[in-house]
């Protein structure tokens, strides 16, 4: 719908009727696609939960798919994520622009309906007169798709585009011109996770994102299919750990962190440990998204240390239900080059560890508690790429696990084991940064690709929940078939 008079320049020529009533449509809970900086985009409320399913159904998609939310300005970042400094100088040095990022929402700010759930919200900041118009009708910022029915094909959308394939099933289309200047479409980064990751190329060069963002991975390649793995994963869609007090060790980063994040999002009481205190800053970020989680230090190798913490669980939220035993000590020696400190730091890290967390978890769980100890496929089946004493660490938790499961058992507590196969982790990344290597890794493997992290989540949190209630002394290979060759 469009005019021919009674226009406003600072609006791209839109007239000022079709704008006054396009915002009254926003604001009731419709519909609207307006022009922004690279394509013609369907905004919503996004505090209106039957604005965004509309969205949905224009789209013909589930909602499992995340809404993007348009920001009128970079300053409202603060408003709708979990914001970092390095981030508010992203914001300050490339906006506005053609620049997306990904980032852990304020629950206060942002509903789940508009992120499917996820604890992520993807905030883009749009220069075009009109669409920032209508973001400042709802408050400076909407929840936002491409009017793109299937989802498919180019991603620019152009007016009669837009026509063509939501006309029908939105409350407004508003003509402001095609981009002048579309280029290639928003640079794409998530921020979710421990690492900047790269999800799509685009106006802004990885080089001046990476400036700022020391360390970022390029992964546009493969994100999509990792997205829908965790759009799949049971940790983000079946929540079953809701007012369960759980224990991760070795969480202050790489599978820990993650592992500590999705139990989090399954409802649980979360205590990061970890002898780094940089776990304090996922435990403070977990919290700022509405999660419950709390940090300690803990050194697993030091036995008076377990019971400190665990005493101080208890005091806190008044027990313990599950203990997942992450933390570990990699090497890669062979046996002519292992030094004696590697042998005794594997066998201290990796099972003593985990044997120090069992005695001092046991001792104050009730019934129904689980503990949940994170081997390795290589604890199974012998392999040249890792080494000799992390090989038979973590091949000494299996025996462990199963005479604790004996033990316990009578208590009603469980203990199982997860067997994985490499993952990246700041301890395997060497192993992961060489092409050969890297390729030997999936190689080897009959499903054709290394682990995912969301494969080890799911197995460990269903091993944490009352799913698995009848299952202790397992050890379960997530391994992609590796240990079965």
């Amino acid at each position: 719908m469009t005019g021919t008079s009674n226009t406003d320049a600072a609006t791209g020529g839109v007239p000022a009727a079709a704008l006054g009533h396009a915002r009254k449509l926003l604001r009731d809970g419709h519909v609207v696609v307006a022009p922004s900086d690279t394509h013609y985009t369907m905004a919503a409320d996004p505090a209106n939960p039957s604005a965004t399913a509309r969205i949905y159904r224009a789209k013909e998609r589930e909602a499992d798919f995340p809404l993007t939310l348009f920001l009128a300005g970079p300053e409202l970042l603060d408003t709708v994520a979990v914001v970092t400094d390095e981030v508010r100088a992203l914001a300050r040095s490339l906006w506005p622009g053609y620049l997306t990022l990904i980032l852990p929402k304020r629950p206060e700010a942002v509903g789940d309906h508009v992120t499917a759930g996820l604890p992520t919200v993807a905030v883009a900041c749009h220069r075009n007169p009109v669409l920032r118009e209508l973001l400042e009708a709802v408050g400076g910022y909407a929840a936002c798709t491409s009017a793109n029915r299937s989802g498919q094909g180019g991603d620019l959308v152009t007016l009669d585009d837009a026509r063509a394939q939501v006309g029908d099933r939105v409350a407004l289309v508003l003509d402001g011109g095609e981009p002048s200047e579309a280029g290639t479409g928003n640079t794409i980064v998530d921020l979710t996770g421990e690492r900047p990751v790269l999800v799509r190329h685009g106006e802004v060069p990885l080089s001046d994102i990476a400036a700022l963002l020391p360390g970022i991975e390029d992964r546009a390649a493969t994100y999509k299919e990792d997205l829908r793995r965790r759009q799949r994963s049971v940790s983000t869609w079946r929540p079953t750990l809701a007012g369960r007090t759980v224990l991760v060790t070795g969480a202050a980063r790489g599978r820990g962190s993650e592992l500590a994040r999705v139990l989090a999002l399954a409802g649980a009481r979360v205590h990061v440990t970890d002898r780094d205190a940089d776990g304090a800053a996922l435990a403070a970020e977990l919290t700022e998204q509405g999660l419950d989680a709390r940090f300690h230090t803990l050194d697993v190798t030091d036995p008076q240390a377990w019971q400190d913490t665990v005493r101080a669980v208890v005091a806190d939220t008044g027990t313990l239900d599950v203990l997942i035993n992450n933390a570990g000590y990699f090497e890669a020696h062979g046996l002519g080059d292992l030094t004696e400190d590697s042998w005794n730091l594997a066998l201290k890290v990796n099972t003593g560890g985990a044997l120090h967390g069992i005695r001092a978890a046991a001792a104050v769980m009730r019934p129904g508690g689980s503990v949940v100890s994170i081997s390795s496929a290589f604890g199974l089946a012998a392999s040249d790429l890792v080494g000799v004493a992390y090989q038979t660490s973590k091949g000494a938790l299996l025996p462990l696990t199963r005479a604790a499961a004996v033990r316990l058992g009578k208590d009603g507590i469980r203990v199982n084991a997860v067997c994985p196969g490499l993952i990246r982790t700041p301890m395997t990344e060497p192993l992961f940064t060489d092409p050969a290597t890297r390729d030997r890794i999936r190689g080897d493997v009959p499903l054709g690709r290394e682990v995912s992290i969301w494969d080890i989540v799911d197995t460990a949190l269903f091993l944490a929940s009352p799913v698995s209630d009848y299952l202790t002394g397992v050890a379960v290979p997530v391994d992609g078939g590796l240990s079965a060759c």
